[in-house]
């Protein structure tokens, strides 16, 4: 087989892919150049002193744990340095999500969903949904670079230091795209594809984190997290580390290409473990749990983690938050009391929204299981709708709460230890985490009525999400109107662990219209039809 027969149809596939991802790509790009270039200013604003600039910059250098997190500060006076610290690591490896949604959409779930076999038999060749992929997302990757550098620049921060943290952006994007189309063509399982290529993200970060802690170099160099921090946007750029990017993608596409060529459609190189050969199901129940078991247990472990990372560094927050514009800042989005409180009351209101995040994911993978037929298998044995229902969106909402717990026992652990009070304060800081519960049921109950109206309604619950968070979170700093505000579920939470939870009104009513919400979504899932 030549290579042209074997790429023939990339370019339908490739405006394919583009026409179906149009609304995703464009609403994650405006998400990530607006939150770079807002934060990039919201920064500058707030340290508009250039010593309190350095003493800040300066805090994150001597504290381990943050430099573990975000990575280090390299030029402590310059104030670009500042403003994206958090930037090019944490959220690039967010960022990153994108890249990996996209190449693991146009593989391995079109052949796990069958749509595959069906583009085969046209004239397509066998490696021309694997190229329009890595084409895809290899352009965006660009595209982004150019775009956060752009909306730095427009902010008034440097150009050369702008395009050199767009570049780190677009580098990480880049090998995970390659790395995503090796892992794609070694396992069958869609689920098996992004859990391992998290797993290798994570230990990444993880060995780049541990690197930049001990300042051991080695472990920097191995990590593409250590690559995009040492090209050291607005403190010397250095360019050269983009080869490293360069040459680990086209290595990953030319593997990708290789295996590909090597196993049948619909099949991974490393085949299925076969399961057990007596069944262990008892009920729908535990189907739900066998199947979000392993993101379950991962997002805990995760979120544990972060608390505790978190939980660290909230002693040091006096230190870090040392002008008077900066504390202020906290004062407003985590109340008014000791600034490490404040810091944590804020950490804690975002982890609320990473498990809203995980209760809107839950009910959507019902969704999938409704477009793929499964559901239908499911509903007609000896299952009611409503028990399904009930089942699906009973986890969501538990499992939500079960992650915040997780996180506030990992941040209580920590902060503990550092404040010599490990039971009282972990019994504190779970129940803060706990006590904002009630807003993530909320978006998962928007969600779920969504699902129960019509089943490809249900991404609408990342509509409420965003929005959510956009309002209720960041809106006191970008100044919104007090009602916009309070539309949030997540503005009328009690900002624990500065103030006390109470069962206010405002609380009463969100868990009110929480009940008639799923109650809502049983009823319309009871008469619309499956499918």
């Amino acid at each position: 087989m030549t290579a042209a027969h074997g790429l023939a149809g990339t370019a339908g596939l490739l405006r394919l892919a583009m026409r179906r991802d149009r609304v995703m790509v464009a609403g994650w790009l405006a998400a990530l150049v607006l939150t770079t270039a807002s934060s990039a200013k919201a920064t500058i604003d707030l340290y508009g002193d250039a010593a309190a600039g350095v003493a800040a910059a300066h805090a994150v250098n001597t504290n381990a744990a943050l430099v573990a997190m975000y990575g280090p500060i390299f030029d402590e006076r310059s104030m670009g340095s500042l403003a994206i610290f958090k930037l090019v690591l944490l959220f690039g490896a967010l960022m990153t999500i994108l890249f990996v949604v996209l190449v693991r959409r146009h593989t391995r779930l079109e052949e796990e969903s069958g749509r595959a076999d069906l583009v085969s038999a046209t004239a397509t060749g066998p490696q021309a949904p694997l190229a329009a992929a890595i084409v895809q997302a290899g352009g965006l990757a660009l595209l982004l670079g150019v775009l956060v550098a752009l909306g730095n620049i427009a902010t008034g921060l440097p150009t050369a230091g702008s395009f050199a943290f767009g570049m780190a952006w677009a580098g990480l994007a880049l090998f995970a795209t390659a790395l995503t189309a090796v892992i794609a063509q070694l396992f069958s399982s869609a689920r098996t594809v992004a859990g391992m290529v998290a797993t290798v993200m994570a230990t990444l970060y993880v060995a780049r984190a541990a690197g930049d802690a001990t300042d051991t170099a080695w472990l920097v160099w191995l990590s593409p997290f250590g690559w995009a921090s040492r090209m050291r946007a607005y403190a010397g750029e250095q360019w050269w580390p983009m080869a490293l990017f360069a040459l680990a993608f086209a290595v990953g596409v030319a593997l990708s290409f290789w295996l590909r060529s090597r196993r049948d459609l619909g099949d991974g190189l490393i085949a299925a473990r076969p399961g057990s050969p007596t069944g262990t199901l008892t009920g729908y129940g535990s189907l739900v749990l066998r199947l979000h078991r392993p993101g379950l247990v991962g997002w805990c472990l995760g979120l544990f983690a972060l608390g505790a990372v978190l939980g660290s560094i909230a002693p040091s927050a006096a230190q870090f938050a040392g002008s008077t514009e900066v504390q202020d800042m906290l004062k407003r989005m985590g109340g008014s009391g000791l600034l490490k409180d404040a810091f944590l009351a804020i950490e804690t209101s975002f982890m609320a929204v990473a498990a809203a995040a995980y209760g809107v994911s839950v009910v959507n993978r019902a969704h999938t299981e409704e477009v793929s037929g499964r559901l239908e298998n499911v509903l007609a044995g000896g299952v009611s709708r409503i028990r399904l229902y009930a089942w699906v969106v009973g986890f969501a909402l538990v499992s939500s709460t079960a992650l915040l717990a997780c996180f506030g026992l990992g941040t209580g652990l920590a902060f503990g230890r550092a404040e010599s009070d490990v039971a009282d304060q972990t019994g504190r800081l779970l129940a803060a985490a706990v006590g904002q519960s009630p807003a993530t049921w909320a978006i998962v109950a928007l969600s779920a009525l969504a699902f129960g109206v019509r089943s490809s309604w249900a991404p609408v619950g990342w509509v409420f999400l965003v929005g959510s968070v956009v309002v209720g979170q960041i809106g006191e700093l970008l100044d919104l109107p007090s009602w916009v505000i309070k539309a949030s579920p997540f503005a009328h939470m009690p900002k624990m662990p500065v103030e006390q939870f109470e069962v206010t009104g405002a609380i009463s009513v969100i868990v009110g219209l929480c009940v008639v919400a799923v109650v809502g979504g049983a009823l319309a899932f009871r008469r619309r039809d499956v499918g």
